[in-house]
């Protein structure tokens, strides 16, 4: 509504000699814009509610919006590190409606709890692993010993079984390439940050390799005399 004013004002105006035909033709501008604007909203508002009935099988569904505030209770395991995060998550989702209750538990019942899928969110540390699959299918494969929400998906499965079964490089780059774009489409876990590791030793130890799993290995040090 206000664009059309700002279009008819910007006309008499040129009608009357008060301004120029660039004036108008700009106001013009604007008005075609804000319409064409509104039909693509409208356009991806029906697209979205046609998405939505196929996914839950009923048409003219009507959303119940959330209630304000979300409470979502969310285990922590009793490690300053991990809670200090958790604090910070809390303070952030606040701000936007959403209260995180936090719980936090000693690892073995922590463990007990997610294994038993008694939870609506946890947070959780990983030291990595080298290989790629040790570092993530422990958490995304559907038989995955770390996968509490009980995700599954058949075509990262196979992903992840065939780049266990070869050791060409290329082709494991390949399928993990492919196998990261679905579990960074569909996030069933959302990775909030990596460690950054600091090494100080004595100047005489040689054959120190970091690792980034952040695990010392021993193998291959030595003191010179």
């Amino acid at each position: 509504a206000a664009v059309a004013e700002q279009l008819a004002a910007a006309k008499r105006n040129f009608e009357v000699g008060t301004s120029t035909i660039t004036d108008s033709r700009e106001a013009q501008a604007r008005f075609d814009l804000a319409g064409a604007q509104e039909i693509a909203a409208d356009n991806d508002l029906r697209a979205k509610r046609i998405a939505l009935d196929q996914l839950v099988g009923r048409t003219d569904v009507v959303p119940r919006p959330l209630a304000v505030p979300v409470v979502l209770p969310t285990l922590v395991p009793n490690n300053p590190e991990v809670r200090q995060v958790a604090e910070i998550i809390q303070a952030m989702a606040a701000e936007g409606g959403f209260d995180i209750r936090l719980e936090v538990l000693e690892a073995s019942a922590m463990v007990a709890a997610t294994q038993r899928g008694d939870f609506e969110a946890a947070i959780a540390i990983w030291s990595g692993r080298p290989d790629p699959d040790g570092n993530i299918s422990f958490w995304l494969a559907s038989d995955g010993f770390l996968n509490w929400g009980r995700y599954a998906n058949p075509r990262l499965d196979a992903l992840f079984a065939s780049a266990r079964a070869t050791t060409a490089t290329p082709e494991r780059q390949r399928l993990y390439r492919e196998a990261a774009g679905i579990w960074m489409a569909e996030r069933p876990h959302l990775m909030l940050y990596h460690h950054r590791w600091f090494w100080a030793m004595r100047a005489d130890l040689q054959g120190f390799e970091p690792s980034p799993d952040g695990i010392v290995r021993l193998a291959g040090l030595r003191i010179t005399r």
